[in-house]
């Protein structure tokens, strides 16, 4: 009997393999659909029961976990995916409230989470929404205790970063998605970054 690696079989057809469907990346390449009708179809009642099942605030536009709440693999599964998707998703601040002020990529260089884990990791709000973020027409942190020097030098630098405060207005923040996410292009595209 003759054994074949898997990630050739996995191949498509075109690039030398057999178009096997691996189903664990099938899997994962059907997730960022459902963070796409999370964004898009805010009326839906499937967003409306995974909201009540535990997704941390029914505004946001893409699904975060409340990582308190046990069970519901589905759920955790797609939140899990969000930030493999969060590069091919463009944000339109409007009101501030569907857009998650740390993890979101909102800003062009990224989440500030990634950018700041300084100032992240004092913050005591981790799921703050920008809206939540800008009192008086300031940037406003809530920290967990007072910032000690390095603490409060990347909070300057990340307001120096950010520049002038966006003026919200009483609109839903708009998602777009850069490319059309459907399961067989985000499968295609698993398979080139996960089986070359």
């Amino acid at each position: 009997m003759a054994w074949v690696n898997w990630t050739k079989v996995s191949l498509l057809k075109k690039n030398s393999g057999l178009g096997i469907k691996n189903l664990r990346l099938t899997n994962k390449s059907i997730l960022p659909k459902w963070s796409w009708r999370y964004a898009t179809q805010r009326s839906t009642p499937w967003r409306n029961i995974a909201q009540q099942k535990g997704m941390v605030n029914k505004n946001i536009a893409l699904p975060a976990d409340n990582i308190t709440v046990q069970g519901n693999i589905l759920r955790r599964n797609i939140t899990r995916m969000v930030p493999e998707i969060q590069r091919f998703v463009t944000f339109k601040i409007n009101d501030g409230k569907n857009i998650i002020f740390w993890f979101d990529h909102w800003t062009d260089r990224g989440s500030i989470k990634d950018m700041f884990p300084v100032i992240f990791k004092a913050c005591k709000h981790k799921q703050a929404t920008i809206s939540e973020m800008i009192r008086d027409g300031s940037w406003q942190g809530n920290f967990k205790a007072n910032l000690n020097q390095n603490e409060q030098m990347e909070w300057d630098i990340l307001l120096r970063d950010l520049g002038h405060v966006p003026t919200l207005v009483d609109e839903d923040d708009d998602v777009h998605f850069v490319e059309n996410v459907c399961p067989k292009s985000c499968y295609n595209a698993t398979i080139i970054i996960f089986c070359g």
